[in-house]
């Protein structure tokens, strides 16, 4: 709406970033021990100081009550990409520079320090990846990072779904056809099995060992250090068809080049 597209909102958003950064060490070692992606804590974030002096939660009440329409802190990551990374973004079809409704970030890592003009190179696939995951509305980098109640609620899902299909089999093989579809389910959900949206003859874990390997990256190996993807209202509307949009993103990709 027009508020997010005022220049004292995006200043806002600029400013409760650059706070954010400076919420302290057990912050960036809390997003390294989650793999990456650290959700801010709502309270400490809403708390922490701009370069004003006011807090993020008094900031936006300020700008809330300068635009008169409601404005809330909503939530917040920190994302890393250790020692030996960069960190890309991408942001779907944006109302002007860095803000739009869908937005991903993707952190590559490599083994040891990256020198340009190798570090710009992999920003660059970065963000490509990132523009996948939106597209593809990917949520994990592998199975390992799916959380356990997450797998949990699928498989109960799964069973639900093929009772009738399962009547009268045994409980063992019952369990092995759920485990089944609960590993397509994985390998559809995750970064790294999925065919790569630019070039589906790949999958995104092929291509990294592809680039690793041609773009000499210092010990041959590159990993996907962090994966994340928000969306305006998430949670709050229907969700659209994943293959629609990712056709609209292939072919916005396929436009620009």
């Amino acid at each position: 709406d027009f508020v997010g597209r005022s220049a004292e909102f995006q200043q806002l958003v600029t400013a409760a970033a650059r706070a954010a950064l400076q919420l302290g060490p057990e912050v960036t070692a809390a997003a390294a021990a989650d793999g990456g992606v650290h959700e801010l804590d709502a309270q400490q974030l809403a708390s922490a100081r701009l370069a004003s002096g006011s807090t993020i939660e008094e900031g936006c009440a300020l700008l809330a009550g300068q635009v008169r329409e409601n404005i809330a802190l909503r939530r917040g990551y920190l994302i890393s990409a250790g020692a030996h990374g960069v960190v890309s973004s991408y942001v779907h079809m944006p109302v002007i520079a860095g803000a739009g409704r869908i937005a991903a970030v993707v952190a590559l890592a490599a083994r040891s320090p990256l020198q340009q003009p190798l570090q710009q190179q992999l920003a660059q696939l970065g963000a490509d990846l990132a523009m996948h995951a939106a597209g593809m509305n990917t949520q994990y980098i592998s199975r390992q990072y799916i959380p356990t109640d997450v797998l949990e609620a699928v498989r109960a899902d799964l069973a639900s779904a093929s009772e009738a299909q399962m009547s009268g089999k045994p409980a063992a093989v019952m369990a092995k056809i759920v485990e089944g579809k609960l590993a397509k389910w994985c390998k559809d959900s995750c970064l790294l099995d999925q065919p790569y949206l630019l070039d589906d003859s790949l999958t995104v874990a092929q291509l990294l060992k592809q680039q690793a390997q041609q773009l000499s990256v210092p010990g041959g190996r590159l990993d996907v250090a962090a994966l994340l993807r928000v969306q305006v209202g998430e949670g709050l509307q229907r969700e659209e068809s994943k293959a629609d949009f990712a056709a609209e993103v292939a072919a916005m990709a396929a436009g620009g080049k």
